[in-house]
C-alpha cells in the first residue's frame, strides 16, 4: 500500500528520510481495514521525494522573456507515465512552433502557479 502526495513540504538538501510513524500508523488501520486477514507484519518502509506543482499539473510552456526556450517539468512519477506524450509535444513546439495538443492547463501563467510563485 503506499500513501501518495502526502506529507509535509520538505527542503530537499535534508537528508533525514525517516518515515513518519504517525503516517505509518494511518496507513496500518487502512490495510486493516480493508485486508483484515493480511496482519501486521510490515516488511519494508519507504519514503520518496519529489517535486510538485501547487495544482499538480506539469509545466510545459515558453519563457516569458525568452520565447525560443521551452521550459518544461513533468515533476514527480507521473511525468514518467507521459513521457512519450511530453517529449511529443516539446518536439512539435522546438521544431514547429506549434503543437496539436492542448497544452493551456500547463502553461506558467496558470492560477495555481501565479498565486504562489508570480509566474508571469
Amino acid at each position: 500500500m503506499v500513501l501518495d502526495c502526502t506529507g509535509p513540504v520538505i527542503d530537499p538538501d535534508d537528508p533525514d528520510r525517516a518515515v513518519d510513524q504517525s503516517r505509518l500508523d494511518m496507513l496500518r488501520v487502512y490495510v486493516a481495514s480493508v485486508l483484515p486477514s493480511l496482519g501486521d507484519n510490515i516488511i519494508e518502509t519507504d519514503t520518496c521525494r519529489y517535486a510538485m506543482t501547487p495544482d499538480e499539473d506539469f509545466i510545459i510552456d515558453r519563457h516569458p522573456g525568452y520565447p525560443q526556450i521551452l521550459i518544461a517539468s513533468p515533476c514527480s512519477g507521473q511525468g514518467f507515465k507521459f513521457a512519450v506524450l511530453i517529449g511529443r509535444i516539446l518536439a512539435d513546439l522546438a521544431l514547429q512552433g506549434a503543437t496539436a495538443h492542448n497544452i493551456e492547463r500547463f502553461r506558467l501563467n496558470r492560477p495555481a502557479l501565479v498565486s504562489q510563485i508570480g509566474a508571469a
